[in-house]
């Protein structure tokens, strides 16, 4: 596709091409923003786990798949300080 494309007489980008930009723009924009949201909600899983909630139950209270929560949750711990005996209950 041809984002330079150009009105023949007022030499301004076409209304197509300004529609298409702003398009990817802003599903970019939601797509770091749905990241964002996805890590802090990781993190606060991960939090509520260290706290002794257990998976089940947090699987549970947000609607979502066990194998989820462990996703979320290693992410988490992966990037805090463990013992080894916590990093092997989440395997």
């Amino acid at each position: 596709m041809n984002l330079t494309a150009r009105h023949p007489r007022s030499g301004e980008l076409l209304s197509t091409v300004k529609f298409l930009l702003w398009t990817l723009a802003a599903a970019g924009e939601l797509q770091r923003k749905l990241t964002y949201d996805g890590l802090l909600a990781a993190e606060a899983k991960g939090t509520a786990y260290l706290e002794g909630r257990s998976i089940a139950a947090l699987a549970r209270d947000h609607d979502i798949s066990r194998g989820a929560i462990r996703t979320a949750v290693a992410d988490f711990l992966r990037t805090t300080e463990l013992e080894a005996a916590e990093r092997a209950a989440l395997d």
